[in-house]
């Protein structure tokens, strides 16, 4: 069936704001293990977008957050730590694919851009939905421009 057809893979998804858990909602419903890591100091905005199961607009209590988050782990690091980043490096190495919807510099900036993760798991697919260039040379890298998903595998 479908809901089996991803089931043995694993994903470590960096992925918040609407394309990247969108992505990995679909990974997940066809069966892929989804690790879902946020940044103890920005979350995914999304868990505050109504509706809310409760008035009181509790931590996940937010439809839209749940919906798109279903079916995945969750785990919540101080991401510049090093202990975070060595929790971070065990995901990648026992896993199949990262999703990520930084800009351009994000990943980078924590230390894992395309480069750091395959010297971690020489047979990772990354999947980078940049909400803007997927270059960080140009002026505008960080500007909201929606710019096509790629993703690369050697």
């Amino acid at each position: 069936m479908l809901k089996d057809a991803l089931a043995g893979f694993r994903c470590v998804d960096f992925s918040w704001v609407f394309a990247g858990p969108y992505c990995g909602q679909l990974l997940g419903d066809l069966g892929m293990e989804m690790i879902k890591i946020e940044s103890r100091k920005r979350m995914d905005v999304v868990r505050n977008y109504p509706p809310f199961a409760f008035e009181d607009r509790r931590l996940n209590s937010s439809g839209y957050w749940n919906t798109h988050n279903r079916s995945k782990y969750s785990v919540n690091l101080g991401m510049k730590s090093e202990k975070a980043r060595e929790i971070i490096t065990r995901l990648i190495a026992m896993s199949d694919v990262v999703l990520e919807n930084f800009s351009a510099r994000g990943m980078k900036a924590i230390g894992f851009d395309y480069d750091r993760l395959r010297e971690i798991n020489p047979r990772i697919v990354y999947c980078s939905m940049a909400f803007s260039s997927t270059e960080a040379t140009h002026s505008w890298a960080d500007t909201s421009i929606c710019w096509p998903t790629s993703c690369r595998s050697r």
